[in-house]
Order: C-alpha cells, then structure tokens, then sequence
C-alpha cells in the first residue's frame, strides 16, 4: 500500500451505475478514515457543422454541459453523505477528457472509482470504458463497480486472482487489507489449464501431483499474508478454466474481486492486460485492479 494517503476519488457521471458506485466509494472511504472526493467532467460536443455528416452527435455547450455535470457531481454529494453520515465529500467539476482528468486524480488518489458502463445524453463519457483506459496507467489502484457487492452476512468472499507469480504479492496484499477492513472471508484462485501449461506426455497422476504443488505454493502464500491479518479466513481454490471466465466465475456474488495488471507506459499504454480487460467487461460485483509491475 502507498504511504501518501490521498482521498477516495470517484468520477461521476449520473448514472443508475454511477450511484452504485458513489455508495460503494463512500463506505470505502469510511473504512480508510480518508475523504472521499466526487469528480464531474464535462467535455463540449462538437458543433452539428462539424460532426460527420449523418453521426447525430447532439449539439451541447459549455455551459449547459458544465450546468448538467454540476447537478450530477451535487446529486452524488447527496446520495454519499445519506449513505455514509459524517463523511467528508469534496466535490469538483472539471472541463476535460475524462481518462487523462483521472488520471491526474490518480496521482493524489488513493483510489479511484468508477461505475459501470452507462451512456448519458448531456455531457457524456462512457465510464466503463473510462475505467479500462485508466487502469493500467493510474498510479493507484482502480476499482470498477460493475455490480453490487456480495453482503458478507450471507457469506461473500473477497476473491483473489493469482497465478504464482510475483504479482501476487501485490494482488494479496490488496485482498487481505480490504478482507480485514470489511469482516469478509478470502478467497485465492488460480485459473490452471493444464493442456496449455504442462508436458503432453505426463500421466494423470503427474498432473494430480501438479495441481497438488500449484495449491501448496497458494496455500504457503496466504500462511504468510495471515500472520499479518490472523483474523481473516482463507481458502484456496484451483480452478481447470481460462484465466478471465474463471475468475468472472469465481467473483459471483463476492463482495470484491481483486485481480492484477501490469502498469503500462502513461502515454502509450491504453489497454489492459486480456485477462483483466476481460473481467471488467463481464464481472458481476465490484473488480479492483492492482498494478503488479512496472
């Protein structure tokens, strides 16, 4: 975790899904004892003489558009402060693209939030697709609020995507930290397909005693993350499915889904690693994205 702790950053767009994830945002803020910040960005249409001919790109200025962010960034003021009494909210408008503004959010951030996809009419910025852009650049982790989180009363896991790797350090420490935070149980998974990753000619038994030492190396993992968070529950899961759909899988009705990606260039890097893209395109609860390199 950074040790300059910034606000929880949410960028707001107004949607049903961007409520959602105001809510989710707050909470999150109140369990770090850190302010939570709602950010509104507005970027002018261009005028109808000069869209493509045929495009129906709606006619939207400034003002009107900067007017509209204005209500949304203070209607999520409201609906933060209902769910979350007491918190601190800070609010800003912004003109600008939406990636490269949260992206500067990013680097005072602790956080960053989005919600899900969601088009709107005035003022609009496609968020779902804003978060995919911002993740693997944002110098903290990013969280997509692609759904309601699981209630931990009835049982949610915080689910972890590992692979062996030396990303898992990052991925676990993310997982145990918010496990800890909301009371929830942790869960490791890692997607193996052994017809990909294994020699053609290995036995049945060769493969059972592989997956066997795949579980033992998770296992040896969370030991060392709980003598640091000794009250939260773990288990480890092996799963025989692609990386993206067993994790969507997984992350069903969890309260967090915590998966990898690897920083990219802040110019040139645009796109997520194929595993996170997917998860974020397809998952059903909340999807925290933590870098895991360089």
């Amino acid at each position: 975790m950074r040790d300059n702790r910034g606000p929880v950053v949410v960028g707001v767009d107004g949607s049903e899904g961007n409520d959602t994830a105001v809510r989710w945002a707050a909470t999150e803020a109140r369990t770090r004892g850190l302010p939570l910040r709602l950010v509104g960005i507005f970027r002018q249409h261009l005028p109808a003489a000069a869209a493509p001919m045929g495009a129906g790109w709606p006619v939207t200025l400034p003002a009107v558009a900067r007017a509209e962010t204005e209500k949304q960034v203070a209607r999520a003021a409201t609906i933060a402060r209902g769910f979350e009494p007491g918190l601190e909210v800070g609010t800003e408008v912004i003109e600008g693209d939406a990636t490269l503004e949260l992206l500067t959010e990013s680097a005072g951030a602790e956080l960053v939030v989005v919600g899900s996809r969601h088009r709107q009419a005035l003022g609009s910025l496609l968020f779902g697709s804003v978060g995919t852009a911002v993740a693997p650049r944002a110098s903290c982790p990013v969280v997509v609020v692609r759904g309601r989180p699981g209630e931990r009363e009835v049982g949610a896991w915080t689910v972890a995507g590992v692979d062996g790797g030396p990303g898992d350090h990052e991925v676990l420490e993310y997982a145990f930290e918010h496990a800890h935070r909301y009371g929830t149980r942790l869960k490791a998974v890692m997607c193996w397909q052994p017809h990909l990753t294994q020699p053609a000619h290995w036995s049945h038994d060769r493969y059972a005693q592989a997956r066997q030492e795949a579980r033992e190396r998770i296992t040896e993992q969370l030991a060392g993350w709980q003598d640091k968070y000794p009250g939260v529950r773990t288990s480890a899961a092996i799963v025989n499915d692609h990386a993206a759909p067993g994790l969507v899988a997984e992350g069903h009705g969890a309260h967090l889904l915590v998966v990898g990606s690897r920083r990219q260039h802040a110019v040139t890097g645009t796109l997520l690693g194929s595993t996170s893209q997917a998860v974020l395109h397809h998952a059903t609860c909340p999807v925290a994205i933590v870098h895991t390199g360089h």
